[in-house]
């Protein structure tokens, strides 16, 4: 079972509803990503939701556009993001769900 399954499941036994933010991530930066994701957490997120910046975020409203404008001109990559993610993990334990448009992922490999 993945973090997620188990927190939905728990949520469900406890009758509750699922707190789940969500952040670009670089935007400022990849330091302020992780510190933010740590501080999310901290809060009482039960998942929280990482963007993954794109050049072209048509079916994104202006406050993600933005973020990912400033995202994207911090040079933040998906590579980035998941080494970022993997050092969060040792800190935390809240399930972390990558968000994105396929096309950033078929760059970066499918198999990667």
């Amino acid at each position: 079972m993945t973090r997620i399954e188990k927190k939905f499941q728990d949520l469900k036994a406890a009758n509750r509803k699922a707190f789940i933010p969500y952040i670009t991530a670089g935007d400022p930066d990849l330091k302020t990503s992780a510190d933010l994701i740590l501080a999310l957490d901290r809060a009482g997120a039960d998942i929280i939701e990482v963007g993954v910046p794109f050049s072209d975020p048509i079916a994104d409203g202006p406050v993600i556009q933005r973020a990912t404008e400033r995202a994207l001109a911090s040079n933040t990559r998906l590579r980035d993001i998941l080494r970022m993610a993997a050092e969060v993990r040792k800190k935390t334990q809240v399930p972390l769900l990558l968000m994105s448009y396929y096309n950033p992922l078929l760059h970066y490999g499918l198999d990667r």
